[in-house]
């Protein structure tokens, strides 16, 4: 599990290993799944988490998932309340973002865009370790890279 703290919430990264438990075809499964998560970060991390949240979810059977933790409001709300709204996006594909070529040169599609080199994570067999060489991207970063990058292997 990897915790970006963004403007305004969370971005959270949960590998398939993390996860294997939850069913990834079930919306409903992944809703509880991501709200004992969101329990587990007020205790365990001691991450303050009150009011509106906006928990959007970002899901792929190899790869895990990736959960946008984003505050919406806090009016309206007591000392110990929070409240999530959850959005559900299923075989949503990943992306794998490296500044270094010499790291991901045999990764194909390979795409150049603003300075960076981005392959889709489902391409690589043992992708893991990849993990550590680079920044996760998804959705609308991807289309970014797709439609104005470069291809520079198929």
């Amino acid at each position: 599990m990897r915790i970006y703290e963004v403007d305004e919430g969370y971005q959270i990264y949960l590998n398939k290993d993390y996860t294997k438990e939850v069913d990834f075809t079930s919306k409903e499964e992944i809703s509880e799944y991501a709200k004992s998560l969101v329990l587990r970060l007020r205790k365990i991390y001691g991450i303050t988490l009150l009011g509106y949240y906006e928990v959007k979810i970002y899901v792929n059977k190899r790869i895990g998932m990736f959960i946008e933790l984003r505050k919406m409001d806090d009016i309206d709300f007591d000392f110990f309340t929070i409240d999530l709204k959850i959005i559900i996006y299923l075989e949503q594909p990943f992306f794998l973002k490296c500044d270094n070529f010499d790291y991901i040169e045999t990764c194909h599609p390979l795409y150049y865009y603003k300075g960076s080199y981005y392959t889709p994570l489902d391409k690589i067999e043992h992708f893991i370790p990849y993990l550590e060489l680079g920044e996760i991207i998804y959705k609308e970063k991807i289309e970014e890279v797709e439609h104005f990058g470069l291809c520079i292997q198929k």
